[in-house]
């Protein structure tokens, strides 16, 4: 029996209460944390500072976690941007234009060299053809003009393209010529039958001359003296018109006409071929006399 006593249990402490109710001061709440008494299962802490349970738990962060423990979220990786030939692409493009540019410019300048050079060459070649050889010509237009005599031998007022020119001196001094228009019809004097013809001078410069009374009518550019005689017989087929149509117009009937044969040389049409001045100079003047009758 004394060893069954041994493993008895006073409950007699329980009876009554450790702590009577009219006896409750001093009374504290257990903090949470207290080990006296564990927390009931539940789900974990938010972290410090969140106001609300995140949604998702696998964010959560429990509030005792070292900030090191806690991983950052990161953003979306950065898209590399593609590139050629270890640059970026508009890198690229603008390095490929400069290229073909100068590629392009020194391409351009070699060709223009080179065509510049074959021209060189080849008007050297045709001035010394022009000079060693005697070519036969005939005084006719460059517009349709009629010709009227032949002639042998070449005009040194011709060796130049460039320059107003006649179809040869001296071989056309004292030739006949007929102009024709464009559309290959000869001009008719003063609405008649009877065509305008021209007497062609070398050498000879129609000048106005005030006691003569004679004039420029017209001063204007023309390549050859064919077609500043063309020019002079259109004049006279306008005048005329004019005149039949009682239209006052003055300067009267182109009755000539002088060609400068220089550098920017003028074709002159008069009113009066009565003076002849070639001022020292006569290589560099042609002129042409209206054979028709105009009183």
């Amino acid at each position: 029996m004394d060893d069954d006593f041994r493993y008895r249990v006073n409950y007699s402490e329980n009876i009554a209460p450790k702590y009577p109710h009219n006896s409750q001061e001093g009374l504290e709440v257990v903090p949470d944390e207290s080990p006296l008494y564990a927390l009931p299962p539940g789900p974990p802490l938010p972290t410090v500072g969140h106001d609300k349970w995140d949604s998702n738990p696998t964010e959560w962060a429990w509030a005792d976690t070292p900030p090191s423990a806690v991983t950052a979220p990161q953003g979306p990786p950065k898209e590399k941007r593609p590139r050629i030939l270890g640059l970026t692409v508009p890198i690229f493009w603008t390095v490929v234009v400069i290229i073909v540019v100068v590629l392009a410019a020194a391409l351009g300048g070699g060709i223009g060299g080179g065509l510049k050079a074959q021209q060189e060459s080849h008007s050297n070649t045709s001035s010394d053809a022009a000079d060693t050889s005697q070519p036969s010509t005939t005084a006719s237009s460059g517009s349709g003009g009629t010709p009227t005599s032949v002639q042998n031998g070449a005009s040194s007022s011709t060796s130049n393209p460039a320059l107003p020119s006649d179809s040869g001196c001296p071989q056309i001094d004292g030739t006949t010529y007929t102009p024709y228009a464009v559309d290959g019809k000869p001009f008719s004097f003063k609405g008649g039958s009877s065509l305008q013809n021209f007497q062609q001078k070398c050498y000879t410069n129609f000048v106005s001359s005030t006691a003569a009374q004679t004039h420029d009518i017209l001063k204007i550019f023309m390549p050859t003296l064919e077609n500043c005689m063309m020019t002079c017989a259109a004049y006279n087929a306008a005048y005329w018109a004019n005149l039949n149509n009682n239209v006052a117009v003055g300067g009267g009937y182109c009755v000539g006409v002088t060609l400068e044969k220089i550098n920017a040389g003028f074709c002159y049409l008069k009113n009066g071929t009565g003076t002849n001045d070639t001022m020292g100079n006569p290589e560099n003047y042609s002129s042409a006399v209206l054979l028709n009758d105009v009183d």
